[in-house]
């Protein structure tokens, strides 16, 4: 009679023990799958129960991140104390302020910057470079008188330049001056150009100092082509031409 019951009641203790090895095997189970979860990226709903109604609910799913899956993450989940040292995302530098372009000076400050050109001059060599060959006052048989101008030789053809600006007041032939023209000045001063092969002016025209009035030829009373340059004062008295054009500032 006392050894039925102590077998039955050994057999009660073993299957309490038998009930509690299942139930801490599913717990082992349970938490293991939740291990594997958070390994992959995987996360139960939140809140959710394990496979025991007692076992605490499975990891969520950390947040997408940009960057790639590496150990140190999987050291971060197994060990969220290890999260601080995990590095950041690699900040980008802020771009660098853009300059400002050039500016560009103005047409005032370019215009201020470009040198002024040269005045235009107000009285020029009639014949540029040409030749002296008789001078004002001179004597000889071939003059009537005294020499009353300068003789300036280049050869036919060459331009003629009004000396200073003025009015053609005569332009045509003049006997033993050949093809003449006179050109008054604003000053009442004269000037005269003799023995042209043409004249490329006529009476009453404005001329422009350095402007061609004609071109040197051998007309009338002369030996060969040159230029007879006469200047005649306000009073109509002829005056040496080489200091007047000096006096201007003309290099002959």
């Amino acid at each position: 009679m006392s050894v039925l019951p102590s077998f039955v009641g050994m057999r009660s203790t073993t299957r309490r023990f038998r009930l509690a090895d299942r139930r801490r095997l599913s717990l082992s189970v349970a938490a293991g799958a939740g291990s594997l979860l958070a390994l992959v990226g995987v996360a139960a709903p939140a809140g959710a129960a394990t496979a025991d109604s007692g076992a605490p609910p499975a990891e969520t799913r950390p947040a997408a991140t940009s960057e790639p899956f590496a150990p140190d993450r999987f050291a971060a989940l197994m060990h969220p104390a290890a999260t601080a040292l995990i590095p950041g995302p690699t900040s980008v530098p802020a771009p660098a302020p853009a300059t400002a372009p050039a500016t560009t000076p103005t047409t005032e400050a370019a215009a201020e910057l470009i040198p002024a050109s040269a005045p235009e001059p107000t009285h020029v060599s009639p014949l540029p470079g040409a030749r002296i060959s008789a001078t004002f006052g001179a004597t000889s048989a071939r003059w009537a008188t005294t020499h009353t101008g300068l003789d300036l030789a280049e050869p036919a053809g060459t331009p003629i330049h009004a000396a200073a600006a003025g009015t053609v007041v005569s332009a045509g032939w003049s006997g033993s001056y050949g093809n003449r023209v006179i050109v008054k000045h604003a000053d009442g001063t004269s000037t005269t150009y003799n023995h042209m092969s043409r004249m490329a002016t006529s009476s009453g025209n404005r001329v422009s100092a350095d402007q061609t009035i004609g071109y040197v030829g051998s007309t009338g009373n002369s030996t060969g082509p040159h230029l007879h340059f006469e200047v005649m004062n306000s009073k109509g008295t002829y005056i040496d031409p080489l200091p007047w054009l000096r006096d201007k500032g003309v290099a002959v």
